[in-house]
């Protein structure tokens, strides 16, 4: 099989570009960009907080991206938002998130999250560590017709890249790469 797919990373990624073989349509599906300051999208992660037990009232939804994932003919809503600005943090109610809202139910895509309980361990000499997730690109990797999503994560002095399944009502890693600590 010949390379059928290239494209270049985002400029906020580290990786340059990414390459699949198949002789399917990798792309068979794009984003459409939706507005992130519509206040329903604050209100879905807020939502979401308080299901993880966070109090949420300062992050920033970042993006937001409509795209039938599941190739269902139904779009569903791709949400990037944090409140991080380092990986590093003591505080509760720090997170980051990708989030896909099918069904009037947000499912993780990828998240990390610091609850009031866990932040009471953090500390001096205790340094916590978070993941700063952002969304790289859709692509449908094996030729199933279901869109993988691969995020880019930044953890401590690392960086890395994942590639998302949708199976079972649910997200799961089937490739991550990443350089670093």
């Amino acid at each position: 099989m010949d390379i059928t797919y290239s494209e270049q990373f985002p400029k906020h990624s580290d990786v340059e570009y990414i390459a699949a073989e198949g002789n399917w349509n990798h792309q068979p599906r794009l984003p459409k960009k939706l507005n992130p300051k519509d206040p329903k999208y604050a209100k879905i992660l807020k939502e979401w907080g308080r299901y993880n037990e966070l109090q949420l009232d300062d992050f920033e939804v970042s993006e937001v991206l409509e795209i039938d994932i599941d190739n269902d003919q139904v779009q569903e809503t791709i949400i990037v938002a944090n409140n991080m600005h380092a990986p590093i943090i003591t505080e509760p109610n720090r997170f980051s998130a990708i989030l896909m809202y099918k069904n009037n139910i947000p499912f993780e895509v990828a998240s990390f999250h610091l609850s009031p309980e866990s932040a009471k361990h953090c500390g001096l000499d205790n340094i916590c560590y978070g993941a700063i997730y952002t969304l790289a690109m859709f692509l449908d990797y094996d030729g199933d017709g279901v869109l993988e999503i691969i995020t880019d994560d930044k953890v401590n002095d690392g960086r890395g890249q994942s590639i998302r399944q949708w199976k079972g009502n649910k997200f799961n890693i089937v490739l991550s790469w990443g350089c670093g600590h």
